[in-house]
C-alpha cells in the first residue's frame, strides 16, 4: 500500500506572473488580490483591509472582523469593489456569521452580498432588507470568508 503525506501550504509555491499549462492535471491557476479599502459606507465608517484568492475557477473573499461607528442604515458596503477578473458573472450571496449591531453580538446569521459589479456588501440577515438600527457599533465579529465560481 502506498503511503501519502499532507503537503502544507506554505510549500506551494507560483510564479508572479502565471505560466501555464495545457496539463489538466497541472495547478497552474493561482492569483491573490490583497486591498486596503479606505473606509466602508452604510453602517459603519471605518477601514479595512480584505483579501481575494483564486485557485482555478474559484474564488474565495476573506473579509476581516470589522468593526466601527454606527450610522442607522440597512448594510454596509466595503470600500473598494472587487476587480472585473474575480467577479461572479451573476449577484451572489452567502450566510455570515457573527454580526455586531449597536455593539452587542446578534444571534441572526448575517449575509455577505458580493454584486456582478464587484460591490461587497454585508447585512444583518438574508432579507436584504432595514436590517441594522446601528446607533453604537456595527460590524462583522470575526474574520469571514465565502467563496464563488466563476
Amino acid at each position: 500500500m502506498a503511503k501519502t503525506r499532507a503537503l502544507g501550504l506554505d510549500a506551494v509555491r507560483f510564479p508572479s506572473t502565471q505560466v501555464p499549462s495545457a496539463d489538466p492535471n497541472t495547478l497552474d491557476d493561482y492569483d491573490e488580490y490583497t486591498a486596503a479599502s479606505t473606509a466602508c459606507t452604510g453602517a459603519i465608517t471605518t477601514a479595512c483591509v480584505w483579501k481575494l484568492t483564486k485557485v482555478g475557477n474559484k474564488v474565495t473573499l476573506t473579509l476581516p472582523a470589522v468593526q466601527g461607528n454606527g450610522v442607522a442604515t440597512t448594510n454596509f458596503t466595503v470600500g473598494l469593489a472587487i476587480p472585473a477578473k474575480y467577479r461572479p458573472a451573476a449577484d451572489f450571496a452567502s450566510v455570515c456569521a457573527p454580526l455586531i449591531n449597536n455593539a452587542a453580538n446578534q444571534s441572526a446569521p448575517g449575509a455577505i452580498k458580493v454584486t456582478s459589479g464587484g460591490v461587497i456588501s454585508v447585512w444583518l440577515n438574508g432579507t436584504f432588507a432595514d436590517n441594522f438600527t446601528v446607533t453604537a457599533n456595527a460590524g462583522l465579529a470575526f474574520t469571514t470568508s465565502i467563496s464563488w465560481t466563476i
